[in-house]
């Protein structure tokens, strides 16, 4: 606890592999933690997962695949529906190679890509994309299904330019 020094890696006893990154804050809900793994691939790959905390076998719930994955911190759950907001802030991942700068300098911000809201069925995979108005969003709040909608509750930003500012030189200052 005094130092941030790693104990060892967590080995899991299921299928799913090793992801790239694993950048979305983690869902917990009643004990199970649901969470998103990230590979960058030149098709990139969310895959979203459970497990019961004690557990170190993740359970499938769905997978979305991308020709460019956007930046993603947070993402939204209901019961039955995972959202990940597909905003123009996506990653070169040819930047990645033989590079020493920090991932999120690896990403560009194109507005006229939109924004797309990506919803992945919990029980069944399927995937569907609603477009709307161009946003960048570092957080989801909350996300809840009522009859007739999904509603998902985020912190919107008009553009990806609050990220310079959250660096720590400029926090310096």
């Amino acid at each position: 606890p005094k130092t941030l020094q790693v104990r060892g890696r967590v080995q899991y006893r299921d299928d799913l592999g090793t992801f790239t990154t694993l950048l979305a804050h983690p869902i917990v809900n009643d004990g199970t933690i649901t969470n998103l793994g990230i590979n960058f691939r030149r098709k990139g790959e969310v895959v979203v997962f459970d497990y019961p905390g004690a557990s170190r076998e993740r359970r499938l719930r769905a997978r979305w695949t991308t020709s460019e994955l956007p930046y993603i911190h947070s993402f939204g759950l209901t019961e039955n529906t995972a959202l990940i907001i597909d905003h123009p802030l996506r990653v070169k991942t040819h930047r990645l190679l033989w590079s020493n700068r920090g991932l999120i300098d690896s990403f560009d911000w194109n507005p006229s890509r939109g924004t797309r809201l990506i919803a992945l069925d919990l029980q069944t995979g399927q995937v569907r994309e609603h477009e709307t108005e161009t946003l960048f969003c570092f957080h989801t709040a909350h996300a809840f299904e009522t009859k007739d909608a999904i509603v998902l509750d985020l912190l919107a930003y008009d553009d990806a330019s609050i990220i310079p500012r959250l660096k720590l030189p400029a926090l310096l200052n």
